[in-house]
């Protein structure tokens, strides 16, 4: 079983990032590969971040 963390939310924090960070804990947690993770926020936060306006 992998060792895990205790960590103190952050109240700075948006709901959307809450989200996210829970999303790639979980995901990280069923797959084990940090590189499965990183891929996926990598994905995501191409996706969130908003349009650039020219």
């Amino acid at each position: 079983m992998p060792d895990t963390a205790i960590v103190r939310a952050r109240t700075d924090v948006s709901k959307w990032d809450k989200a996210l960070y829970a999303f790639l804990a979980e995901k990280e947690r069923r797959s084990g590969s940090p590189r499965t993770v990183s891929g996926y926020s990598r994905m995501q936060q191409r996706r969130l971040q908003p349009a650039l306006v020219k």
